[in-house]
């Protein structure tokens, strides 16, 4: 029975992976820093920070990921401002649609800060019941995704059993997370490929407006019916 639908945020709702390399890339090019690869998606920026900086041969510091982590988050602040992370087409309608009949959240490896701009400017804040960012975990002690901690703690705010709740992901971290937690996960191929993404999704789609709420009551339910 579907009881919640949560939706990871980068790269499920608003097309900002793409952007969020790009500002890590500009907050880095002035300590000389390089990425090596794009397999940062899915990552927490601290995390994503600390493995840049190791495969740049520098040991990772707190001070150092901090003062690069407030850069970024500048960078990424100006380039929301200017539209570089739409909204995926068909992702808003599948949220309000989901909020019309059980209570939706958001389950983000990202900041809150990058998150609840975007939200509002979407006109969403007033539907999303739960709101669960990095900075929650955190503030916990909670590790992020791939730790499924981060959906647990979003289902026991919902006040639904993980296993009622049909989580929305884009990512190989963000699929672990929800399939670790107990969800039924459904992936969306925006980011991802299908065969980097690892075992436990129970639906993979090409894009997030192939769902609809019909589809998500199905999964819910189980295969077969």
């Amino acid at each position: 029975m579907l009881r919640a639908v949560i939706f990871d945020f980068d790269g499920v709702l608003v097309d900002s992976e793409p952007m969020h390399e790009d500002a890590l890339r500009e907050a880095c090019r002035p300590d000389g820093l390089t990425l090596r690869h794009n397999g940062y998606v899915g990552m927490p920026d601290r995390e994503a920070l600390a493995l840049i900086l190791r495969e740049n041969g520098r040991e990772p510091a707190g001070r150092e990921i901090e003062r690069l982590l407030a850069a970024k988050s500048v960078i990424s602040a100006r380039m929301h401002a200017e539209g570089k992370a739409p909204p995926f087409p068909g992702a808003g309608e599948l949220l309000r649609a989901a909020a019309a009949e059980v209570p939706v959240a958001v389950c983000s490896a990202g900041m809150r800060s990058d998150i609840e701009p975007t939200l509002a400017k979407l006109g969403l804040v007033p539907i999303v019941r739960v709101l669960t960012s990095v900075d929650d975990t955190r503030a916990l002690g909670l590790p992020s995704k791939p730790d499924p901690a981060c959906y647990r703690l979003t289902c026991q705010r919902l006040g639904v059993n993980p296993g009622e709740a049909v989580a929305i992901e884009d990512s190989a971290h963000g699929v672990a997370a929800a399939v670790g937690a107990g969800c039924v996960t459904i992936a969306v191929l925006h980011t991802t490929a299908r065969q980097h993404l690892p075992p436990g999704a129970g639906m993979v789609v090409p894009r997030i407006g192939d769902l609809s709420v019909d589809i998500l009551r199905r999964a819910a339910a189980g295969p077969g019916r």
